[in-house]
Formats: C-alpha cells, structure tokens, sequence
C-alpha cells in the first residue's frame, strides 16, 4: 500500500505485505515521473502479480535541464553544444510537468517552427520560475545562450515586484500561451481563451513585461484508449496559430547588438504594443521590455504616453496582440 502524496506513511507501509525497501522503490516511480518511470512501475507490478519480466530501476527525472524533441531532458551543455551556430538563439521555456505528461506537442511545433525560420531554438523546462533552485538555472542558461528573444510558456509573473529570472540578458521577453481552455470553448467563445488563461497567461505574465506573442495549443481530448474505457486530456497543437507566433518572432525590421551579434527582428509597432499591453508606470520593467521589442519610431510620444496615463490600472485594445485579438 503506497500514499496517494509526496511523503511517506509508516501505517500504510505497515499494512503492506512488501519490504519497505520495496515500497520506497515503487514510490520512486512515482516521484521521479514521466512515461518510462510509470512504465517501469507497470513492469514492476506485473512482475509481483507473477509475469517473468525484466524491470529497469527508476530513472531520475531532473528538476531542471535542457530539453530536446524526441530526446528529451538533456544538459545544458549538450543543449548549448546542439544550437545552430551563427543563428538567433531562442531559449523556449516551459512547465516540468508538460514533460513528465509527454505533453510536449506544443513545445515541439514551435521549436519546428522557428527552426523553418531560420532560428535556433533552445528549450529549457523548470518546475516553475517562482522556484529559486529553478530561477538560478534559468539565469546561468541565459548567460550562456546569448539570446536573441526568449520565448516562455510559463503562467502567472515570476518576479518579485523588482526582479524576474528572465531579466539577466537585453532581449525582449514573450509570452507564448498552452492555454488549460478546451479547444471547443476556444472556437465557440468570442473573447477567445476562459477569464483564468486571460489572468495566468496574459495580464499576470505583462507584470514581468512580456510581450504577448499568441497562443499555441489548446486543451482537447486524445482518442479513447477503448482498452482502459479512459479518455485524456491533452494540450493540442494549433499549427497556424504556432505559425502566427513563429512569424512574429522572426519576422520585421532588425538590429544589432552592441557586440555586432545579429538579433531577432523586432515584431511589434511601438503604438500597438501600448494599445495592447498593461501599462503601469510604476513598472519600468515592462516598458523596457516595449522599448525593446516595438519599434521606436518615437520616443517622445513614448514617453508622452506613459505619463499620460499615470494612475491608469490597464488599457487593453483589441489589436491583433491583445486579449481579445490574439488570444483567439
């Protein structure tokens, strides 16, 4: 008898027939996660209901690594080694736990993407940028990558009201959508994402200052596995809105940086982005990240703009980026 939580329980393994050792080895399964692991367990339990089979020990999952499609977890060595050389580097950073679901479809359709488009993807994943073990790695990655723009999926802001982990290199910050909205009340719902993806993935994320780049998946159910009578869950691709996402990445007026290194061209006019975004002026985070990213045709207006509107909470338009535009 094993617990249904992360911790041990000296009663449940005293009303089991197996060592406890053997208990700690099942449970080990379990907390390490991701599809060999619970295959490994299923092998494991056949083995004591009497089946003759090999069964592999746990495999550690880390807490935090690089990533690579159809390999998964791997160093961020071997992730830096694998980045195109002289292409923009675009760390993509997403939840631990798409990887231990293997629900990374999304992920996959936008690192093919932006490869199409000439750029080199680099994933990283993290139990969240909230964790401190995990906004370290994120920084040192960062450091060492170089970026050209860095791409998350990660909800909610990361910061700490003066800092976020995403802050270390000048590169604008987007945020790329996983919606938990279904597929079905996406398509049937004239605002697009449910109010909870609006606040997690959209207006929380902008008091990093991200930039919204769009949404790339959807919840809607897999097939039926008839032999288990269970239907998932999963996060579904939506290719053209991976595309939509890809395009704003890598297309649009370029420049350079101090050190000559090429980067990703900026996407967004400056006047869209401040029709698009929360703007608070308190938060010069997220204006430096506009400046970063749209194109400073003015910046007086810029500035004009901001001390326009100082005590306002949000304006939010209905431009192509914004939360009843893009978010569809």
């Amino acid at each position: 008898m094993l617990p249904g939580e992360d911790r041990d329980d000296a009663r449940l393994f005293g009303a089991s027939t197996l060592p406890t050792e053997e208990l700690q080895t099942l449970l080990r399964y379990f907390r390490e996660g991701g599809r060999q692991n619970l295959q490994g367990l299923l092998r494991r339990l056949a083995r004591h209901a009497g089946a003759e089979i090999e069964t592999p020990e746990p495999r550690k999952v880390p807490r935090m690594a690089g990533y690579g499609p159809g390999k998964g977890a791997i160093p961020l060595h071997a992730l830096r080694d694998e980045t195109a050389t002289g292409l923009p580097i675009v760390p993509v950073i997403f939840y631990r736990s798409a990887l231990l679901a293997a629900d990374t479809a999304p992920i996959d359709g936008l690192c093919e993407a932006l490869a199409a488009r000439g750029l080199s993807p680099a994933p990283l994943f993290v139990p969240s940028l909230k964790d401190k073990e995990a906004a370290t790695f994120v920084r040192e990655a960062l450091a060492q990558l170089s970026p050209a723009v860095i791409v998350t999926t990660t909800a909610f802001a990361a910061g700490d009201g003066e800092t976020s982990p995403l802050d270390g290199v000048d590169a604008p910050v987007l945020q790329a959508v996983i919606a938990t909205t279904r597929r079905d009340a996406w398509l049937g719902n004239s605002r697009g994402l449910g109010p909870a993806d609006l606040a997690m993935h959209i207006v929380l994320p902008e008091l990093d200052g991200r930039v919204l780049a769009g949404a790339l998946a959807f919840k809607d159910a897999a097939p039926k596995d008839d032999a288990l009578a269970f239907t998932a869950y999963t996060s579904r691709p939506e290719p053209d809105r991976i595309d939509a996402v890809a395009d704003r990445i890598a297309s649009g007026g370029g420049r350079e940086r101090r050190s000559g290194r090429a980067v990703v061209p900026r996407v967004l006019d400056l006047e869209d982005a401040l029709d698009a975004i929360l703007i608070d002026r308190a938060d010069e985070r997220l204006a430096r990240n506009v400046q970063r990213f749209g194109r400073e045709r003015d910046p007086r207006r810029f500035q004009q703009r901001l001390h326009l509107h100082p005590g306002d909470a949000a304006h939010v338009g209905d431009r192509d980026v914004g939360a009843t535009g893009d978010a569809r």
